[in-house]
């Protein structure tokens, strides 16, 4: 999947994808990491981040429906913002029934010039 700069058309692409491959057998699609946003790196100041992410709990919702229909499951990167300037890079995994099985939080996201930066927690 090719991701671009604006995440609502990586949502639609993938959704799309995942929606065409609903006749073959595909069990689980695992998207490319934060492909709904930008890194969180990428921002000059973090505490507006927050503006710029998409919502990640419309986000798993609506994958929750994909998954359903498409009856495969769904590895689902996105970045979690769980308090102002505090966010993750997570992952869920949604079954073929909609239903989240697991979730993780990196507890580092790389900065801007691609190093770690020291563990938010």
């Amino acid at each position: 999947m090719q991701c671009s700069p604006k995440p609502r058309e990586n949502i639609i692409a993938a959704k799309r994808a995942i929606a065409a491959s609903s006749e073959e057998d595909v069990n689980l699609w695992i998207l490319p990491e934060l492909f709904s946003s930008r890194y969180v790196g990428q921002f000059e100041d973090c505490r507006n981040q927050t503006a710029h992410l998409p919502n990640h709990s419309t986000l798993l919702a609506e994958f929750k429906e994909v998954s359903k229909k498409a009856g495969a499951a769904i590895a689902l990167p996105f970045a979690e913002v769980v308090d102002a300037g505090t966010c993750y890079n997570s992952l869920a995994l949604i079954d073929k029934n909609g239903k989240v099985r697991a979730s993780y939080r990196k507890v580092h996201i790389p900065d801007s010039k691609g190093q770690a930066s020291p563990p938010t927690v």
